[in-house]
């Protein structure tokens, strides 16, 4: 519901299929990180979570705060979120991404 209460605004998902995205979907090991990708891949991608959704529709006074938790698929992360504080899982994936950043590695590409 918008917050000006004329109709309805979409709150959408976005996943782009993207090599990370296929290795989670064929590896079940994987399944699970799915929405911590699409996540990640905001900025890059143009991916985004419900929750990401949510959050912009707030933020720019479409939905209300109200009615974003109540919708929002954890609505604790949501709440720290608008906040600005992260979650334990956001902090986690950073992590992750840091260190992947440390370790980088030359790779020697064939035929080049």
């Amino acid at each position: 519901m918008r917050a000006d209460g004329k109709g309805r605004v979409p709150g959408v998902e976005v996943l782009i299929a993207t090599a990370t995205i296929k290795d989670c979907i064929v590896d079940p090991d994987k399944t699970q990180i799915i929405p911590d990708m699409i996540a990640q891949g905001k900025l890059h991608y143009g991916m985004q979570t419900f929750d990401q959704s949510l959050l912009d529709l707030f933020e720019t006074g479409l939905i209300t705060y109200e009615e974003a938790v109540m919708k929002a698929t954890n609505p604790d992360d949501f709440a720290l979120k608008v906040k600005g504080i992260q979650s334990t899982s956001d902090m986690a994936m950073e992590e992750i991404n840091n260190t992947d950043k440390d370790n980088d590695i030359e790779i020697e590409r064939f035929g080049q």
